[in-house]
């Protein structure tokens, strides 16, 4: 399977998507507009980062000028011409989440992250717009709370899966073994060497 991915290089959330799906032996393409060190990615990974980022990230979050995004588009069929992905993955839905959306490649998935959701729509109704068209094109929709779930149904009639941080409690829950050197209330702290 090949997975493109959209999202800032210098992004820690990212850098683990593409290099755990890397790892797991997906072949992954990733698509940035900002710079980064190849020591932050599995040797596997090609990326592709257009030169116009440098005026892109001089500007102000929020800013018309961020509108430099589409001029990237050309560049972004190009690459996904030359990987042939399976699927294209947006990491934020106003930024990277409009290049994926006007690039009309699909299947198309939008990850939500915080202050694409909260913020940005309330800025004016032209980023409200903006919002409620990219995760329009979206063919799957993810978020990584349910608070957040909530927040992006104002934009969208569409399901949103949960992906959530942390541990699924109801699947690693604790164990207990009468073999233990702890009695079953103690509250036992361990560690990984």
């Amino acid at each position: 399977m090949k997975i493109l991915l959209l999202g800032d290089p210098e992004s820690v959330h990212t850098q683990r998507w593409a290099n755990a799906l890397a790892k797991n032996g997906i072949e992954v393409f990733l698509f940035g507009l900002y710079e980064y060190k190849p020591e932050w990615f599995h040797p596997s990974i090609k990326i592709c980062v257009p030169k116009s980022y440098l005026r892109i990230k001089s500007k102000p979050d929020g800013s018309f000028s961020k509108l430099l995004y589409l001029k990237n588009i050309f560049a972004l069929k190009k690459f996904i011409e030359k990987s042939k992905p399976d699927i294209l993955h947006a990491h934020y839905a106003s930024s990277y989440g409009l290049l994926g959306a006007i690039s009309r490649f699909h299947p198309f998935i939008i990850s939500v992250y915080g202050s694409d959701i909260y913020t940005f729509p309330r800025k004016n109704i032209f980023t409200k717009g903006l919002i409620k068209f990219n995760l329009y094109m979206a063919d799957k929709i993810l978020s990584t709370s349910n608070v957040m779930v909530k927040e992006t149904q104002k934009y969208t009639g569409k399901p949103i899966d949960v992906t959530p941080f942390g541990i699924d409690i109801n699947v690693f829950c604790p164990f207990y073994s009468k073999e233990m050197c702890f009695d079953k209330n103690d509250i036992v702290i361990g560690t990984v060497k």
